[in-house]
């Protein structure tokens, strides 16, 4: 039991202090290549002062994209407001797109846009994005993504 309790405590106190520089949460994306809807899992986290990395997954519904998985980069151009900021983001994207039934394809790509992120309450942040993948052997196209950050 002590071992348990010392490992809830650890985990608390690096939870607690990380939680400035690590953000997660639940987003809705839509995707206009394959209109498709989806739900996702995003998460933020600060490397340097000026640069963020991002590393998200969505999962579709409907359309003929089933995932995606996308690792970005993110500067942070501006604050527009009070600890509201503006980021262009690249970075690279990994896609299942369904040919038929049983034969699913991988696309590699690169993905662009930008992404803003602002406080909508105590310790959550409300972030939108736009962007565009350029998507090698698959489906290339844009898409815009929704959600909040804990």
């Amino acid at each position: 039991m002590k071992r348990y309790s010392f490992l809830i405590i650890l985990f608390l106190f690096f939870h607690n202090s990380a939680k400035a520089q690590f953000y997660y949460g639940p987003g809705l994306s839509f995707l206009t290549d394959g209109d498709a809807i989806g739900i996702g899992a995003n998460t933020l986290f600060n490397v340097t002062d000026e640069f963020q990395g991002s590393l998200n997954y969505n999962y579709y519904f409907g359309g003929k994209i089933n995932w995606d998985l996308n690792v970005d980069a993110h500067y942070q151009f501006v604050e527009i407001g009070d600890d509201t900021f503006l980021n262009p983001f690249g970075g690279l994207n990994i896609r299942a797109e369904d040919e038929s039934v049983e034969d699913v394809d991988l696309g590699i790509g690169i993905n662009m846009g930008l992404f803003i992120h602002t406080p909508i309450y105590e310790d959550m942040r409300l972030y939108i994005e736009g962007k565009y993948s350029l998507v090698i052997n698959g489906s290339s196209g844009g898409g815009f993504s929704a959600g909040v950050f804990f």
